[in-house]
């Protein structure tokens, strides 16, 4: 799409609906690099209704596009990985929770979906005799050491 009909979507969604809050756009510069904009505006009108002209602001987002595509792409692989390898992963939370299985992790729980596993703990899964000395090791494993602390 041009600059001209965006400007043009642009300036009949403010005369239609009295602003655009936050409206997120992709421009290329003319060196052929990509910038990101977050556009706000509303249109000024007399007691009549008619628009007088238009009041708004352009940020410059593109850093912070730029971070959250880094993110998806960075998210996208850790899937990947994590529906792929046979492997087991997964990732406890401080009270040796799971936050996430992979699935070959929930496969050997006998679970059909990784989420099956989330908020449970191994003596969800296994023996009291398993489950306690592994939670144990956990437990000393993450304990803050509290000498960094004085």
């Amino acid at each position: 799409m041009n600059l001209r009909m965006k400007e043009k979507i642009f300036i009949e969604h403010i005369e239609l609906n009295g602003e655009v809050k936050g409206l997120e756009s992709a421009w290329t510069h003319k060196d052929g690099s990509i910038i990101y904009i977050r556009e706000s505006a509303r249109a000024i009108r007399d007691t009549n209704g008619r628009t007088l002209y238009y009041d708004g602001s352009v940020e410059d987002i593109t850093e912070r596009k730029l971070a959250e595509n880094a993110f998806i792409r960075e998210r996208n692989l850790l899937n990947a990985l994590m529906d792929t390898i046979p492997d087991h992963i997964y990732f406890k939370d401080i009270n040796s929770r799971f936050l996430r299985v992979n699935k070959s992790h929930a496969e050997g729980f006998g679970l059909r979906d990784p989420k099956q596993a989330e908020g449970k703990t191994d003596f969800d899964f296994f023996t009291e005799e398993h489950a306690r000395p592994a939670y144990e090791i956990e437990q000393e494993i993450i304990k803050p050491d509290t000498r960094l602390w004085v």
